[in-house]
């Protein structure tokens, strides 16, 4: 009876534990870029998200979710910094535009972040977002992109997370680092 017993609670533990939360905590972790370098200074500005505090997609059973830690513009604002950083430019990051030191002032728009999790082992996320790099105050160059990111695995309470992660790994590593490598030297 004990053993059936302590088997129950452990498979309550289990799908509870993998059910997942409604928030989801952005984050960041650079990768290569391709050979792209870059020996400028630049400021990040947070980007724009006209959804901010808003959904950011669904989890099974119709529940809503929800950015936890940060807005998905200053998430995708902070990624662009530490990728830029991680390629040789001196970047700070900046929660409102206004004048800088800086060689380059790099400015966005998040168009779209949807994130879609029919269950606790799929999760299918969509990410669209404009850069614009400014020279001293005149536009140099503006861009938008996009990636989506389809992923079946083991359940996991990181399972969005990741795969948000490696959503937007994918754009700063194969669309925006070579081409601001190229806008800013």
């Amino acid at each position: 009876m004990k053993k059936l017993l302590a088997a129950a609670l452990c498979a309550v533990l289990f799908v509870t534990g993998c059910a997942g939360s409604n928030l989801i905590n952005l984050k960041f972790a650079p990768v290569g870029a391709g050979g792209a370098t870059c020996s400028k200074t630049a400021s990040v500005v947070r980007f724009a998200d006209p959804n901010a505090g808003k959904s950011i997609g669904m989890r099974e059973g119709n529940v809503a979710l929800y950015a936890a830690n940060m807005e998905v513009g200053e998430w995708v604002a902070k990624a662009v910094k530490t990728q830029l950083a991680a390629i040789g430019c001196t970047a700070e990051y900046h929660d409102a535009d206004g004048v800088f030191k800086s060689d380059y002032t790099v400015v966005g728009s998040i168009t779209k972040c949807r994130v879609v999790q029919p269950s606790n082992t799929e999760v299918n996320v969509d990410l669209r977002f404009s850069v614009t790099v400014l020279k001293k105050g005149e536009k140099v160059f503006t861009y938008e992109y996009s990636s989506s990111v389809q992923n079946k695995q083991l359940p996991s309470s990181t399972l969005v997370a990741d795969s948000m992660e490696q959503c937007l790994q994918e754009i700063m590593q194969k669309q925006v680092m070579p081409d601001l490598a190229k806008v800013m030297g």
